[in-house]
């Protein structure tokens, strides 16, 4: 009987063992989620095209000038080559219309990108802007003029929802002043919207909104129509 039990004991722990090697070797089997660093949201591939719908406002109160410009900027992606850092980078064509009409494009600006494992850049007339650091995080801030003299400029995630990403470049406003600047993007489809306004108020009436008291002011925003 004692033997018996001994028995039972040796093959109760036995399989207490062979349990946690099973269930060890099933962790280690285990494979991490894959990271989302965000790289859909710069679609920097050859042939890719956006068109915008432009709007730009120009206020100059002491002067009488209250300015409306309606106009369509289309973008294409073409020509891929390497920079002077032996970076992959790739040539954005900008075009701009008073519409969609494709043989009223004028023509092209043209600028480059960049995409590498940890930042976009946009060489804009030849200046580089860090529009995006990878990966893509709520609230991650970085220096979008890191590469240019233009001295710190603080970009910021705003919010990150579903597909779409918010990047504040500017926000600081007063009673008698507003500086806003930020872009929005969506995976897949790029930049979706950009936002620039820069508001200057009398010093008057500061109960009103300061859209009802301006003394100058520039508004320019930027809507994607369609992508392709």
């Amino acid at each position: 009987m004692a033997n018996m039990k001994k028995k039972v004991k040796i093959w109760l722990w036995g399989l207490w063992l062979f349990s946690v090697a099973v269930v060890s070797c099933r962790k280690g089997d285990e494979v991490p989620p894959a990271v989302d660093y965000g790289y859909e949201y710069f679609d920097f591939s050859e042939g890719k095209v956006r068109i915008y719908a432009v709007t730009e406002i120009h206020i100059d109160d002491p002067a009488g000038v209250y300015d409306t410009l309606h106009y369509f900027v289309k973008e294409v992606y073409a020509q891929p080559f390497i920079d002077d850092e032996g970076r992959d980078a790739m040539k954005i064509f900008i075009y701009r219309s008073d519409s969609c009409t494709d043989s009223l494009w004028s023509v092209p600006t043209v600028y480059w990108a960049v995409l590498t494992g940890k930042e976009a850049i946009v060489y804009e007339e030849n200046v580089p802007f860090v529009k995006m650091c990878f990966p893509v995080e709520d609230g991650k801030v970085w220096d979008g003029n890191k590469y240019n003299d233009n001295g710190v400029q603080e970009y910021r995630i705003s919010s990150v929802v579903g597909d779409s990403v918010k990047v504040v470049h500017q926000e600081l406003s007063s009673l008698i002043s507003e500086d806003v600047e930020y872009e929005v993007y969506a995976k897949h489809k790029g930049l979706t919207r950009k936002v620039v306004k820069h508001l200057e108020a009398y010093y008057d009436n500061l109960n009103l909104p300061i859209e009802e008291r301006l003394k100058y002011g520039y508004v320019y925003e930027k809507k994607l129509i369609s992508c392709y």
